[in-house]
């Protein structure tokens, strides 16, 4: 009984993610934010990797994590100027950071958290393309 039960749920689960997906361009804001998330931090892991590396520290990319205490030096040994609230709102772990709303949508997407990036949407986006920019223009 307890294993068709856990079938039907996930049944549910899936129809119910589904349905929000379809609904008002969810799908497309979330392929958007994702998008913008990985490029940021796909920029910040190899400036931390050159960071790292030039202070005799070498780290190799795929072993890089996303802190705050390391991310700040790293960004500024490129001598990159990007306000601190950026980021912050992007790479801390804050409950809406775009770093934890993408953990949360990519380690157990829920309405929730999907609702999450909805409701924040318009500020990650200009934090995530200000960081993406900036890198960019240096």
């Amino acid at each position: 009984m307890a294993k068709q039960n856990r079938r039907k749920r996930a049944a549910s689960r899936i129809r119910s993610i589904q349905s929000k997906l379809q609904a008002e361009d969810v799908a497309v804001k979330l392929q958007v934010f994702l998008t913008d998330f990985f490029l940021c931090e796909m920029g910040c892991k190899e400036m931390i990797v050159g960071y790292k590396y030039s202070i005799n520290q070498p780290e190799e990319y795929k072993n890089v994590k996303l802190n705050l205490n390391i991310i700040r030096p790293a960004i500024r040994f490129y001598g990159i100027s990007v306000q601190d609230a950026v980021i912050v709102n992007v790479f801390s772990s804050r409950r809406h950071s775009a770093k934890s709303i993408r953990d949360s949508i990519v380690h157990g997407i829920s309405k929730n958290n999907l609702n999450k990036m909805l409701d924040n949407y318009d500020d990650l986006i200009r934090d995530m393309s200000v960081f993406i920019n900036t890198i960019q223009d240096n």
